[in-house]
């Protein structure tokens, strides 16, 4: 009798929860479990499948505001999916995409747009015309002059530029003080120029895997810079102007020619995280580092 109870509790609460989630929270797997409901259809996450084309049924999913396509062979996208009037996100990563599909640009109401694994040599003037644009995430790419056209996008305040052959952090970049979110990793970036001091807004930066071997003080007055990431670099010393990042709480500074650390570093009691993987710091460093910082979580 008590089981019996305890089952039937236990699927009203199941019950009542399921009744509860919120309709937003859930991703859809296919576009032929999408279309059963179509109301209640706010995101559509799709990987590692091959369709030829974007069925012209989910015009029906008026809700659907994210849709994401990963890894699955699309190479158009068709004029016809502006007519979805609340899209906010699309991805389009791993398609193996030589352009951008000029339907994109129809998209205004866009607000992330990634295109990771992709293989641009250029970004079309016509991206200007995305002007709620807030992210843009792209890698891969080998672009033949550097995308200025990409400075026009006010809204933006995250950008990823991965992989993508630079030699240098692009002088546009320092024409966009709104930016929070700016991913450089794995290029051949060789130094940080001190107009990086330009982008004030800085949360989140990130240039692991390049060539940098010193970092300005200009970097350091980024003061609500939280997560700064410089790993797999040539740096051989960290500055002791370190401490000046008030804001910073995780610093990835691992697999650096790193021998010692600035005595600065214990008075930064704010930071929660560093990562000093693959150095050559001495054990007798790293126990003055966890001695000075108790709460610091340092990842060996």
């Amino acid at each position: 009798m008590k089981k019996g109870i305890v089952l039937v509790l236990l699927i009203c609460v199941s019950s009542i929860l399921f009744a509860q989630t919120d309709p937003r929270d859930i991703d859809y797997g296919s576009f032929e479990q999408a279309l059963k409901e179509p109301s209640k259809v706010y995101s559509i996450r799709i990987s590692d499948q091959y369709f030829t084309e974007i069925p012209k049924s989910i015009l029906k999913l008026k809700n659907l505001e994210s849709l994401s396509l990963r890894d699955c062979s699309v190479k158009e996208i068709p004029m016809w999916l502006k007519e979805l009037p609340n899209l906010k996100k699309l991805d389009l990563s791993n398609n193996g995409l030589t352009e951008i599909p000029p339907a994109i640009f129809e998209l205004t109401g866009l607000e992330q747009l990634c295109l990771y694994d992709n293989h641009f040599t250029r970004i079309p003037n016509d991206i200007k015309r995305l002007t709620k644009l807030q992210e843009l995430h792209l890698e891969g790419c080998e672009f033949s002059e550097p995308p200025v056209v990409l400075a026009s996008l006010k809204q933006l305040n995250g950008l990823s530029l991965n992989a993508c052959k630079l030699n240098k952090i692009p002088d546009f970049i320092f024409t966009m003080p709104q930016l929070e979110y700016l991913f450089l990793w794995e290029n051949d970036i060789q130094e940080i120029p001190d107009s990086i001091v330009l982008l004030q807004k800085m949360v989140c930066l990130n240039l692991t895997d390049n060539k940098i071997a010193h970092v300005p003080d200009a970097l350091f007055e980024l003061s609500k810079l939280k997560k700064l990431f410089l790993s797999a670099n040539k740096l051989t010393e960290l500055p002791a102007a370190i401490a000046r990042l008030t804001s910073l709480s995780e610093f990835y500074t691992g697999e650096n020619n790193l021998t010692t650390l600035p005595e600065e570093l214990l008075k930064m009691k704010w930071l929660e995280y560093i990562d000093l993987r693959h150095t050559f710091l001495s054990a007798d460093t790293v126990n003055w580092l966890r001695n000075g910082l108790p709460d610091l979580y340092i990842d060996l």
